[in-house]
């Protein structure tokens, strides 16, 4: 399986959980992202105090702080998901826009010289539409935009799919064309 074909699978699995868990997902997510800042950084000042105590000389107070504002950051994450709702749907809503225009430009380099069907852009556009919306308005509550943000990551899915598979075609009848020509 090429990497896109992966990618496609992965974004399908990712909106339906989204649609299946959307009572908590959001909070989940925030929280396993808070982990993601705890964990390296408690590591790393443990680290950093195992090798002062070891007698060695190299100041790490960078690092150190560094890692404490990582860990607090953390913290805050875990315990307190809800005050980081709104920002967590704003960086999905920039993480659909830039989505949807890496499809635009895949397959407009995907022509190469043949004519693309005009419904591969619908998908892509509407992407950007619905980004547009989860971007710019400020949502009182969160219950629905779980299912809204799952639904279209799987139509997401499906579409890097199919123009996936229709790109892959095209190429394939050109270098068929290239091969007959002789």
């Amino acid at each position: 399986m090429t990497s896109s074909v992966v990618r496609s699978i992965v974004m399908v699995l990712i909106g339906l959980l989204f649609i299946f868990w959307s009572g908590s997902v959001v909070s989940v997510l925030i929280r396993v992202i808070g982990a993601a800042f705890f964990l390296p950084a408690l590591l790393s000042a443990v680290n950093v105090f195992l090798t002062r105590a070891q007698g060695k000389v190299f100041p790490k107070v960078l690092i150190s702080t560094i890692d404490i504002g990582s860990m607090a950051f953390g913290l805050w994450l875990m315990i307190a998901p809800v005050s980081f709702e709104i920002l967590f749907v704003k960086l999905l809503a920039v993480l659909l826009l830039l989505f949807a225009l890496y499809q635009i430009v895949m397959i407009a380099l995907g022509q190469k010289g043949h004519r693309v069907s005009a419904w591969l852009f619908v998908v892509p556009l509407l992407l950007i539409v619905v980004a547009a919306v989860l971007f710019s308005s400020s949502f009182h509550s969160l219950e629905v935009l779980p299912v809204v943000f799952g639904a279209v990551t799987v139509v997401s899915g499906f579409s890097d799919l199919l123009i996936t598979f229709r790109l892959r075609r095209k190429d394939d009848a050109s270098a068929a064309d290239i091969v007959k020509v002789d």
